[in-house]
């Protein structure tokens, strides 16, 4: 199931995750699943389907980032992950200087076609 759907091409991908930005409303994981069983070619699909590629892309870009490996989707974007250093911050309640520790966070870079939509 998951191998047919991730075979689809970027500008299917992208219409779907565009569907987010419906003016200033932001689209739920449920309205997204809705959203993509509204495609004509995935008529014969089910909620459970649509449920069930859409989890397994969340997370395998999840584990692939993790790892420390970029998921590029050409025309769509790139998924991949920061490193941040250390630094110093101040608490804005009290102004006092405080140690902001090192981490790692995950990143998304959109790709050319999808900024072009814009």
């Amino acid at each position: 199931m998951f191998a047919r759907l991730i075979k689809l091409n970027h500008h299917f991908i992208i219409s779907y995750i565009n569907s987010f930005f419906q003016g200033d409303k932001e689209m739920n994981k449920k309205e997204l699943m809705e959203q993509i069983l509204t495609n004509k070619n995935l008529s014969h699909f089910t909620k459970k389907d649509a449920e069930s590629f859409l989890n397994g892309f969340i997370d395998c870009v999840k584990k692939t980032v993790k790892k420390g490996d970029d998921i590029s989707l050409v025309g769509f974007g790139t998924f991949t992950r920061v490193k941040r250093n250390a630094r110093m911050g101040i608490n804005p309640a009290t102004g006092e200087k405080i140690k902001i520790k090192a981490r790692t966070l995950p990143k998304f870079r959109p790709g050319k076609a999808w900024k072009d939509l814009f």
